[in-house]
């Protein structure tokens, strides 16, 4: 009996040993990626010791939208709650027959950037509360933006050299969540290192303290407005040095609510009606990079090219040719008796406009001067054929050489179609003029309507409201590759010997050369590509105008190609 009495004690000791040495269930538990979010916003949460699948998620006693799962994840949408629900919520996880709980607290979403007012290329920082970051996209007047994420609630963008001046909204689509916007004007031709100011007459003395507490100085004297109302202030300028504007602007903007400064704006570079063509294109950023056409020589077939200051030495008159009247004389003649100027020129604005310093697209190519149209602008074909056959024995380098055709009639000349194609196959680029008869029908213009791979053919467009839509006068055609502006825009004359800039030169001759420039940008930055792929990276990097606001049935294919040619993102070194 004692025997069995031990027996059973070692039984039960056993059992008990068994018991204290198996591990007990590890408890589930969770962590989220997010310690706060607004309704709406993809939360997601990384398990441990329970599975995803299966899952059902409760926030703040709600049932919680499931948007994926896995083994060790499950990703749930906060759903919409009360203005009392806003604030720590418990958040409960339950699958595989295991349980877990947390919390979370419950936001109104917040979107914001850190200045209201900025430039073109200008870095903006924007903040988010509630709003998951990875894999958001961002866009501001219909074009998708590079977000660089900083952390979790703070990113950064730049603003693009093509956006639209004025009032623009930055649109924040978070990969599952809530659209968000907030406004930002961008500011459109400014001058860059300076910002004007009202100073409040009773508060001069503070008003020069505080700016230099705020590492700021004042440029110019203060002058007295000399009235009443809102003309009894001191106008100044002030330095901002190396700020960028929109951030002098933002730091600024306290003394003007204080009452300190009346009134802070940019200083803004207005004219008497031409538009900035350089910065409309975006060829402002390629000269940044140092893209400015070296090496290229882009030859005009046109009314000839007079010396002007923008181009000054790179014009090749050695290499030229008058086949007018068959001279080495290639000055320009042109006189547009609709325009109010004498002798206003038609090749060496085009020529300003592809090559000149302040206002060419390729401000380091060279000029090659070839006169095949006279002073009335009538250019024989005949004269056209000799031209491009000048330009491809003189050039130095066939494969960096831009044809730019500014000229065209609606009759096809088949020894022109093979001399052009045989230029393309020799490397030769070529921009031509789609035509300006847009409000006649729209007959075919030749050579921009032959169908040759790596010729592109330049439709005009013209600034409208916030965004571009096509010139009346520019042709419509399927053979159209691209737009640029070709109104309202300012280029050199030959008019005298002061080298005068006239404004509003308008056609698609006008529009043909910053293309051409282009041309001469990107063959100086891809000097093995052929004239084709170069086509087709200047339509690939266009700005599609219907998303900045362009209505779709007017900014047709036929009326704008791919779009407006951009050089702010190509080419690149």
């Amino acid at each position: 009996m004692k025997f069995l009495n031990w027996k059973m004690l070692w039984v039960l000791l056993w059992i008990l040993l068994l018991i204290t040495a198996c591990p007990k269930p590890e408890q589930a538990s969770f962590t989220l990626n997010l310690q706060e979010a607004a309704p709406g916003t993809v939360v997601v949460a990384s398990l441990k010791n329970m599975t995803g699948i299966g899952a059902k998620v409760t926030v703040a006693q709600k049932n919680a939208q499931i948007v994926s799962t896995s083994a060790s994840t499950v990703s749930f949408k906060i759903p919409n709650v009360g203005n009392d629900e806003i604030g720590e919520q418990p958040v409960i996880i339950q699958a595989d027959n295991k349980s877990a709980s947390g919390k979370i607290k419950i936001i109104r979403s917040e979107f914001s950037l850190d200045r209201g007012r900025a430039s073109r290329g200008e870095k903006i920082t924007g903040t988010v509360r509630g709003i998951a970051l990875e894999g958001a996209k961002l866009s501001i007047a219909g074009k998708t933006l590079n977000l660089t994420i900083l952390s979790k609630n703070k990113f950064t963008f730049v603003i693009p050299n093509t956006s639209p001046s004025d009032i623009q909204q930055v649109w924040l689509e978070p990969k599952n969540g809530t659209v968000r916007s907030v406004n930002i004007e961008v500011l459109g031709k400014v001058v860059s290192n300076r910002v004007s100011v009202i100073v409040n007459p009773a508060k001069v003395s503070q008003a020069k303290a505080l700016l230099q507490q705020l590492g700021f100085k004042l440029s110019t004297a203060l002058q007295d407005l000399g009235s009443n109302g809102e003309c009894s202030g001191e106008y100044a300028e002030i330095d901002i040095g190396g700020i960028p504007l929109g951030q002098a602007l933002e730091r600024l903007k306290a003394l003007e609510e204080d009452g300190t400064l009346l009134y802070i704006d940019p200083v803004s570079d207005w004219d008497t009606g031409s538009i900035d063509h350089i910065g409309a294109i975006g060829a402002n950023t390629a000269h940044e990079i140092n893209i400015y056409g070296t090496g290229v020589m882009i030859a005009i077939l046109d009314t000839g090219v007079s010396p002007h200051s923008e181009i000054d030495s790179r014009l090749r008159t050695d290499l030229g040719y008058n086949f007018v009247a068959n001279n080495n004389n290639t000055k320009d003649d042109f006189d547009d008796k609709s325009t109010n100027y004498k002798n206003d020129g038609h090749g060496t604005a085009i020529a300003v406009l592809a090559a000149g310093a302040t206002l060419g697209v390729a401000p380091a190519a060279e000029i090659m001067p070839i006169k095949v149209c006279d002073s009335k602008g009538s250019c024989l074909s005949s004269n056209v054929i000799l031209g491009v056959c000048r330009a491809l024995e003189k050039a130095p380098d066939r494969k960096n050489l831009v044809l730019n055709l500014s000229l065209g009639g609606d009759t096809q000349v088949r020894a022109l179609d093979a001399i052009l194609r045989y230029a393309l196959d020799e490397g030769v680029l070529i921009a031509a003029a789609a035509g300006n008869l847009g409000l006649d029908g729209s007959p075919a213009h030749y050579p921009a309507a032959y169908l040759l791979e790596g010729l592109v053919a330049v439709g005009s467009v013209k600034p409208h409201k916030n965004y571009w839509i096509p010139s009346d006068f520019s042709t419509r055609g399927k053979y159209l590759d691209i737009a640029a502006p070709g109104e309202f825009l300012k280029s050199g004359s030959p008019n005298g010997t002061s080298s005068p800039i006239y404004d509003n030169y308008r056609g698609t001759s006008f529009a043909t050369p910053l293309v051409a420039g282009a041309l001469a940008l990107w063959r100086s930055a891809n000097p093995t590509m052929s004239p084709a792929e170069i086509e087709q990276g200047l339509k690939d990097s266009a700005t599609d105008l219907t998303q900045i606001g362009c209505p779709k049935n007017i900014c047709t294919p036929e009326a704008v190609g791919t779009g407006l040619l951009n050089l702010s993102e190509e080419p690149t070194n």
